[in-house]
């Protein structure tokens, strides 16, 4: 799924010399310890250190896919050229939805996947895109 967005947000790149700025979410640890659950200090310590280290593992794998994937596409990564398309990568603590909001706000077009609402996940960024990244407070 994730190739599909970056190819569409790669043509759309070429065909306009544009910057594609991929912002990843990363996951809070405190957001993946169990709510509601008392833990002693060491079972906490323990938890977000794996929760770093998770969300450590997954950040580079997901870059390693992008890099690959931008380099398919033609985008190249680095300083903006006149007459090239670009990609940068960057990494955002938070919610995705919040993230979308904040960084939605400097951009001319935001793709994201589909919301899978069996899941319930993706429906609260789709509305920050559609209802919140252009108002501004």
């Amino acid at each position: 799924m994730v190739a599909t967005v970056l190819a569409h947000a790669a043509a759309l790149a070429l065909q306009h010399d544009a910057q594609v700025n991929v912002v990843h979410c990363r996951v809070q640890p405190q957001d993946m310890i169990p709510q509601g659950n008392a833990l002693n200090d060491f079972a906490r310590k323990v938890m977000l250190e794996q929760a770093v280290e998770l969300a450590n593992r997954q950040e580079d794998h997901l870059r390693g896919i992008l890099h690959r994937l931008a380099r398919e596409f033609g985008l190249k990564e680095g300083d903006r050229e006149t007459g090239t398309a670009v990609c940068a990568f960057t990494e955002e603590p938070g919610r995705m939805a919040d993230v979308v909001k904040h960084a939605g706000r400097l951009s001319d077009l935001i793709v994201l996947l589909k919301p899978r609402r069996e899941n319930n996940l993706g429906l609260s960024s789709l509305k920050a895109a559609l209802y919140v990244a252009g108002v501004q407070c």
